[in-house]
């Protein structure tokens, strides 16, 4: 039986099914929609950076290295330097504004000085967003101290071609750290990135409380203790630090800190802190002990119970010297140059592979 509808029929039912439909469950599907596309464009970006980089590195710069170490070091950290710069675009794209308060980082001059740069740890955005910051305007070389779990992720493998450390608890000897940081390959980093505490806010403050309770210290809630090893293998005269960076990262809602998930999704705009204090080594006596490690962390409690106490209070006391931007041309100019040269490596394995296979 055919049926015919009239167009005031037809507009009724139109009327009857957006009188259940509200704007705000649109807004979530497009915003789900939106997370999906960034998880998908992040992982094709994946695709072609990563092998680009070993690619350049393995085979294209590997005369190089055997011809003039520092030559070689000196291009690869641009490599490096791009890669984080992909990945610092995913925060930046997301919306994640990062405020640099406190002293200058970039004030220090990057000749004859090298850096130890201790920070609070809180989520998995910290290390996406210290690239951010740190890619967005100095020229330093990092070198990051992390946990070996780092080592078998995607960028797990970037950081091993360019002389990262990763940490294991379980194999760890005494002076690993030090002779890591002390070869010739690694001096020519001047920036080392070390996270005392040893894991996430979350998940050690049990255990710092139980640590603070047992030596009589004043338990922490903003901060976990830190751990006194690696630090002082940093710090030995031979590694040849000359000032030690504090950087104290707040987040918005400190019980439910931005995630890497957060970053990829794009779904939570926010506004971060990091906040800088300068020691120079020389002027700071007492600088490689565990009581000024400590000392530096109970302030940093003391200015996060401030911070999400009275926020604006604060940051009207706390000189901001800058506010992270990426430059688009530049993103734009860096996805080019990897996808130039994927296309270059996949042309030149579609016509070797016959010979070589």
């Amino acid at each position: 039986m055919l049926w015919t509808y009239s167009q005031e029929d037809i507009q009724k039912v139109m009327i009857s099914i957006w009188s259940y439909v509200r704007l705000e469950d649109i807004q979530k599907v497009m915003i789900s929609i939106w997370s999906y596309v960034r998880l998908v464009c992040i992982l094709v970006h994946n695709l072609y950076t990563i092998p680009v980089y070993l690619f350049i590195n393995w085979l294209v710069l590997w005369p190089l290295y055997l011809i003039d170490v520092h030559k070689y070091m000196m291009v690869e950290n641009y490599l490096y330097n791009w890669c984080l710069y992909i990945v610092s675009s995913w925060s930046y794209g997301a919306g994640i504004i990062i405020h640099e308060l406190g002293d200058d980082l970039y004030q220090l001059k990057e000749e004859k000085t090298r850096l130890l740069i201790i920070a609070n740890h809180q989520s998995t955005a910290d290390v996406p967003l210290m690239m951010q910051s740190f890619t967005s305007r100095s020229k330093r070389v990092l070198l990051w101290i992390m946990d070996v779990a780092f080592k078998w992720t995607n960028f797990g493998v970037v950081s091993i071609t360019h002389g990262d450390y990763f940490l294991n608890t379980k194999s760890y000897t005494p002076g690993d750290i030090f002779r890591h940081i002390t070869t010739p390959f690694s001096r020519f980093k001047d920036a080392i990135i070390l996270f005392p505490e040893g894991g996430f806010r979350f998940k050690r403050l049990n255990s710092s409380n139980k640590f603070a309770a047992k030596h009589n210290y004043p338990a922490l809630y903003h901060v976990t203790y830190p751990r006194f090893g690696a630090y002082n293998e940093v710090m030995e005269s031979e590694a040849g630090i000359t000032h030690v960076v504090d950087l104290t990262i707040a987040y918005e809602d400190l019980q439910n800190p931005l995630s890497i998930v957060d970053i990829g999704r794009g779904n939570r705009k926010s506004a971060v802190v990091f906040n800088y204090r300068i020691y120079d080594v020389n002027q700071t006596p007492d600088i490689k002990t565990e009581e000024w490690l400590n000392k530096v962390w109970k302030e940093k409690e003391e200015l996060l119970l401030k911070y999400y106490t009275d926020r604006q209070s604060l940051l009207n006391t706390l000189h901001e010297f800058n506010v992270v931007s990426l430059s688009w041309l530049k993103i734009i100019g860096v996805h080019v140059f990897h996808l130039s040269f994927w296309f270059v490596f996949y042309v030149l394995y579609k016509k070797t592979k016959h010979y070589v296979f």
